[in-house]
This record gives C-alpha cells, structure tokens and sequence, in this order.
C-alpha cells in the first residue's frame, strides 16, 4: 500500500476495516489497523497509538508471519516515534527485516533495512558495524531488483564513509546519483534524512 496514491490507499484501509468488522479479524485486518494508525498519527496521535497496538496484538493472537513486515513498517516506522525512543524500535525493525527475507517480501525487506541503518545512524551505533549492515541490505536490494529501495539507502550509506573517512564524494554527488531517475517517489524518499545529515556531507 505504501507505493500507492494516498486516495487509493485510504480506500483500500477503509474497505479492509469494513470487512474486518462485518466478518471478523483475519490476517490482513493487521495491516488495515497499522495502515490506518499511520494515516491518523498525524491528526490524533493517541487514536493512532491505540489502533496500532490493535494491530501489533492481532498480528500477536494470529501468530501470523507474512504480514508482520507490513504492520511494523507502518507502526515503527510511522507511530512508534511518537511515542517511544528510536532506539527501541532497532529491534523490531531488524525482526521485520528477517521475517520479510524469510516470507520473500523483499521490498519490505530493504525498506525496513533502510529504517534501520537511518535510526542506527542517528542513534550512534558504531559506523564499521553499521557500513557493514547497510552494504548488505544494498546487495540484497540489487540481487532482488529493488532499485527504487536501494537508492534511498544512498545518503545514509554516504554519510558513514564520510563519517568514516572512506569517501571523497560530496553531496552534489549523492544528489547527482538520485536526481538522474524520473522516479520522484526515489527523490522524496532520499532527500527525507539529507537535512538531518548536512552537516555530515560538508565536513
């Protein structure tokens, strides 16, 4: 649903509700309650966090698998921040990532690698380790064909070899690299974290 337009996508969370509660709590009802809790944070955050937990405790009750990268992204990705340290969500991030390589949801996969490599940036994780976790989840986003994933690990990947010493390309080089793609979803996604990691590109 992330890839969609949000008109559609609110359509879609508004007919899986309905579903759910004309005929009772399935496994993609999961995903409607964290999908609708990410399209609600920003207008009621409480709300948001209620239905999430909802989400997190059917996933829970159903012991289901397949939906578990989709439900964490959109509650640790979207609502858990609100609430809760970034820290705290590494872990659940790195869970949905396995999960998804394991289910073969493999654009999940790298989004939720991309959510961690940015939280553990910004959270002070030490950079060998962390270059090392980010080149792997790039390789994975090329073997698979996940381009558009891929590029958003850009800026981030480049803030730790600058970081680290390893890297004489600026910024204006990162931007060259995402700019040349029509793909406007890439460029949004990217440019996302650059201005948290400005500093680090000019140094």
């Amino acid at each position: 649903l992330i890839f969609l337009e949000e008109v559609l996508v609110i359509s879609l969370l508004t007919r899986m509700i309905h579903l759910t509660l004309t005929y009772g709590i399935c496994e993609a009802s999961s995903y409607a309650f964290a999908g609708f809790a990410f399209l609600l944070v920003d207008f009621d955050k409480e709300g948001a966090r209620r239905i999430g937990d909802l989400a997190l405790s059917t996933i829970e009750r159903l012991h289901v698998q397949n939906s578990l990268p989709r439900v964490y992204f959109c509650i640790y990705g979207g609502v858990h921040h609100y609430f809760e340290r970034t820290e705290d969500s590494l872990e659940y991030h790195m869970k949905a990532y396995e999960t998804a390589m394991r289910v073969g949801d493999i654009a999940y996969a790298v989004m939720h690698g991309y959510f961690y490599c940015s939280k553990s940036l910004l959270c002070g994780k030490e950079l060998v380790s962390l270059k090392e976790d980010c080149e792997l989840i790039m390789e994975v986003a090329t073997r698979y064909k996940q381009e558009s994933k891929r590029i958003i690990l850009l800026p981030i990947y480049q803030a730790i070899l600058n970081l680290l010493g390893q890297s004489d390309n600026s910024l204006q080089n990162i931007e060259d690299m995402i700019t040349s793609d029509s793909n406007t979803e890439r460029i949004h996604a990217c440019f996302f974290f650059l201005p948290l990691f400005s500093g680090i590109y000019f140094w």
